[in-house]
């Protein structure tokens, strides 16, 4: 009789379980992912900045001013060699909504 008290209260728990689980659970999951994508962005930032920053380094003193423009093309060069891409340039001042 005991027993039988103990399991119609404990009815539907499992579901109530779930209900309060799955979102925590799918919560932790995204982070995860969003974690990697943060630090697989990361990288591929500091990859291209070092790339320009070499070239920078090297034509400093050759070409005092031509290097920043260098630098720079290196680093989008090597950005777009990722088969990754670079949001197009806008003037400064101009809107991009139509």
């Amino acid at each position: 009789m005991i027993w039988c008290r103990a399991a119609l209260s404990d009815r539907g728990s499992s579901a109530i379980e779930l209900a309060v689980l799955a979102p925590a659970l799918m919560l932790i999951c995204m982070l995860i992912l969003q974690f990697g994508l943060w630090f697989n962005a990361r990288q591929t930032a500091l990859a291209a900045a070092q790339a320009g920053a070499v070239v920078a380094r090297q034509e400093a003193a050759s070409e005092p001013g031509r290097w920043q423009a260098d630098a720079q093309g290196t680093a989008r060069r090597y950005y777009q060699r990722l088969n990754s891409r670079l949001p197009p340039r806008h003037p400064a001042g101009t809107s991009t909504s139509r």
